[in-house]
């Protein structure tokens, strides 16, 4: 379906731009707001808190290429519309083009990072697990689990008189 009314036209000419960059900027919000609470945490080792630090500057990074996309196509829409030299128009939309790859980059690169983090983590988890369950194991082996042991069973029971 083709956009052919110039007002349906006019209005996704300038509605997406506006959305991009106001996803952007909640995003920004976000993660500056995110990164306050994180760096105000005293107990974070130093791993997670290298992981938090690189994460925070991707994740800026991704929102402010969003935010100057927005802006990128906002502009390039009305300058190069109907321009003389599309040889410009050619060179800017690829530069577009570019950082939207780059971007789409940047947030692979952020989510690989974390499922590498986070599986990293759960393998140490699992280590620390197996090995907390061997010395439990070895308590019991030689402690037993804390229950009275049972009488020998070639004593005779006692009779009760009734």
């Amino acid at each position: 379906m083709t956009l052919t009314t110039p007002v349906a036209s006019v209005i996704w000419v300038g509605l997406f731009p506006a959305l991009l960059v106001a996803v952007a900027v909640l995003f920004l919000a976000w993660h500056v707001l995110a990164w306050k609470k994180v760096s105000v945490k005293p107990d974070l080792d130093g791993a997670e808190w290298n992981f938090r630090r690189r994460q925070f500057f991707r994740r800026v990074q991704v929102s402010g290429m969003l935010l100057i996309l927005g802006i990128l196509l906002f502009v390039g829409q009305f300058v190069f519309s109907g321009t003389d030299h599309p040889g410009w128009a050619i060179a800017y939309w690829l530069v577009v083009a570019v950082i939207t790859v780059w971007m789409i980059l940047a947030a692979v690169a952020d989510m690989l990072a974390g499922i590498s983090y986070f599986g990293r983590l759960k393998t140490q988890a699992d280590i620390e697990r197996i090995r907390l369950s061997a010395i439990i194991n070895r308590f019991y082996r030689i402690h037993g689990n804390g229950e009275e042991k049972p009488k020998d069973s070639s004593e005779k029971p006692e009779n009760r008189p009734s």
